[in-house]
């Protein structure tokens, strides 16, 4: 593997096939050629709870630009009101804020689980009124 300077940053580059593995832009973008992991595992975990479904409901997406281009994504101090965890602010004296998106995935997960939940519950009410109703009109008849 070799490293590469460019005018508009830095390749790490794989020497055999000269595909970029990993390459960080000036603008502060990085783009890898893998599969970006992070380490989850529960045995470097204490204090374990599932998270509030509700909380993603008090999150927006939003589409704005940035770097003069169209983006999507979340407004970090709108996510800090609701899941302070998932945003950190940075030491300088601009304190920008960022967000750890990865981390708002078992929100999504939560959020999904209620509605599903939601969902059958809601299946299950109709399906009793259609049968009061059925009973109904057949002791109409």
């Amino acid at each position: 593997m070799e490293l590469e300077t460019t005018c508009n940053g830095i390749k790490w580059i794989e020497g055999g096939r000269h595909n970029t593995l990993m390459e960080l832009l000036d603008v502060g973008n990085v783009t890898i050629l893998g599969t970006l992991t992070e380490s989850s595992d529960e045995r470097l975990k204490d204090n374990i709870q599932t998270l509030d479904p509700l909380k993603v409901f008090d999150m927006r997406g939003v589409s704005y630009i940035k770097n003069d281009r169209d983006d999507s994504g979340v407004v970090a101090q709108e996510i800090e009101q609701v899941a302070p965890e998932v945003v950190d602010t940075s030491e300088d004296e601009q304190g920008l804020k960022s967000v750890r998106y990865s981390n708002l995935t078992g929100y999504l997960i939560e959020g999904v689980k209620y509605l599903k939940k939601e969902n059958e519950e809601l299946k299950n009410e109709i399906s009793e009124i259609k049968q009061i109703l059925k009973e109904l009109q057949n002791g109409n008849s």
